[in-house]
């Protein structure tokens, strides 16, 4: 398959790490986020690319049972142009909270790509939703946890922070293995290109 012309392509061989692009399959029509990393040659040039594709949703699926989350409990995750990465629901990857949400939820967005770290607040269907989120290192990925139903805001944003802390490890470690797997799929390469 040619993937000339996906919009990762030339930068990845303009010598760019790919983290977290989000593509579907052309040929099945499965949405992935592409990770790749160019390959060298003794003379510093890019040669070709080592890359590999996470289907998203196996990995929501393995995410939502890992987290085992109450019902008053719901957890997303957005990339830099507000584009759904992840989702309790799987039927919401790859919708834009920029332009297929409301307004509270697109500044609610908006408001967390712009920051590390802090609260938000948006309303979804009439009912409101107070929320924490926090970006994930090494990737532009900011993670949203939210308080689906009524309840103490004190005692809520409490739970947040301490499920936040627990995924964040558990969303970090996913991803610092896949890139030790790629470190050790490229170690056999070198000096061969």
């Amino acid at each position: 398959i040619n993937l000339a012309d996906r919009p990762y392509f030339e930068g990845l061989f303009a010598g760019e790490l790919v983290t977290g692009f989000p593509l579907e399959s052309r040929s099945t029509g499965v949405k992935s986020a592409f990770f790749a990393v160019p390959v060298r040659g003794e003379d510093g040039s890019v040669r070709g690319a080592v890359g590999m594709s996470l289907f998203l949703d196996a990995w929501q699926a393995g995410l939502a049972k890992a987290l085992k989350l109450p019902p008053q409990l719901t957890w997303f995750m957005i990339d830099r142009d507000g584009l759904t990465m992840l989702d309790r629901d799987a039927a919401f990857i790859f919708m834009s909270v920029v332009t297929d949400g409301g307004p509270t939820l697109r500044e609610a967005a908006m408001q967390a790509v712009a920051t590390e770290a802090g609260e938000i607040q948006y309303e979804i269907g009439g009912q409101p939703r107070h929320g924490i989120y926090r970006k994930l290192p090494g990737i532009d990925w900011w993670f949203v946890l939210a308080q689906v139903e009524e309840g103490s805001d004190t005692e809520i944003f409490n739970q947040l922070g301490l499920r936040l802390e627990r995924v964040q490890r558990g969303v970090q470690a996913v991803l610092t293995h896949l890139d030790r797997t790629i470190v050790e799929a490229l170690t056999p390469w070198q000096g061969r290109v």
